[in-house]
């Protein structure tokens, strides 16, 4: 065990205890005999640790940028004036003589025979058949009159009553005289007028359309692509390095001495009183029941 902590359990143990010859409790007034009944006080010598400043150097180390030449690079353009072959395209014209031929449709007068067909209207006599009545008579025929009823009487319907046994009496007549020809076929010559077709040859005058083969000299003018050179001058750019001297803050680790202030831990022997553990109880120094607890327990009378 360390030393604070045997320091720490002595004064604990020192609150705890209370002056020899007073009891706790209802006859906290009443005093105990003397001892040996009481507990027995000792003196002992106690290390404590005390804080004790005092000062001290140590060396840290701090960050310092120091100025610092160096040789930097800057990039400077300059315009140059240059001159370049250049390649540029041209059209240019060209007449020369072509001869050209082709074929014309020429229109000649040509006489030709055609045969064409005429249609004329000629008289011609033909036989046609007709009927002719020769030689018809009258004659006299019995034929049924043309009323609607049959006799005074009736018929059907209007006949009498008593009559209806009776047998019907005969239709009414009456003669007419009628004629009945006599009709004969007979073929007589009639002119018609018919329409005949003959060829007819003749002699005519037409155009022909025939080709004809020409030629002739033309001035053709044709374009043609011409690359030709041609100088030109631009203007370039050129970038250079050039070196200049820079300043630049450079950092720097220095040790630094400083005064500090500390503190550290001094023992010291202190004198403490501690109770130790009283004797064995006596008949006569005996706790009572129920009155205190331990240390603090009133003897009997």
């Amino acid at each position: 065990m360390s030393r604070k902590s045997v320091v720490a359990v002595s004064v604990a143990a020192v609150t705890l205890l209370v002056v020899p010859g007073t009891l706790v409790g209802e006859d906290a007034g009443a005093p105990c005999p003397p001892p040996p009944c009481g507990p027995i006080v000792k003196k002992i010598l106690v290390t404590e640790y005390r804080c004790q400043p005092y000062e001290a150097t140590r060396t840290t180390y701090r960050t310092e940028y120091v100025p610092e030449k160096f040789t930097a690079y800057r990039t400077e353009v300059t315009p140059v004036e240059r001159t370049r072959t250049v390649m540029v395209c041209q059209t240019v014209p060209e007449t020369r003589d072509v001869q050209r031929k082709w074929v014309e449709m020429v229109s000649t007068p040509e006489e030709r025979t055609v045969t064409r067909c005429v249609t004329n209207y000629k008289p011609e006599t033909v036989m046609v058949s007709r009927c002719v009545d020769q030689g018809g008579h009258y004659e006299c025929r019995e034929v049924p009159c043309e009323s609607g009823h049959a006799g005074r009487h009736g018929l059907g319907l209007f006949r009498h009553g008593r009559q209806d046994c009776e047998a019907p009496a005969p239709p009414p007549t009456r003669v007419v005289s009628v004629y009945v020809p006599n009709l004969v076929t007979e073929q007589v010559p009639t002119q018609v007028m018919r329409a005949v077709t003959e060829q007819v040859s003749e002699k005519v005058q037409v155009m022909v359309s025939k080709p004809v083969e020409r030629s002739a000299v033309e001035k053709v003018t044709t374009y043609r692509t011409v690359t030709v050179p041609r100088e030109e001058k631009f203007t370039a750019y050129e970038c250079k390095q050039v070196p200049y001297e820079a300043t630049r803050m450079v950092p720097h680790t220095v040790p630094v001495q400083e005064k500090v202030t500390l503190t550290r831990m001094v023992p010291v022997q202190v004198e403490r009183e501690i109770v130790c553990a009283p004797p064995a109880p006596t008949p006569e120094c005996a706790p009572v029941e129920g009155r205190g607890h331990g240390l603090f327990r009133r003897c009997r009378k």
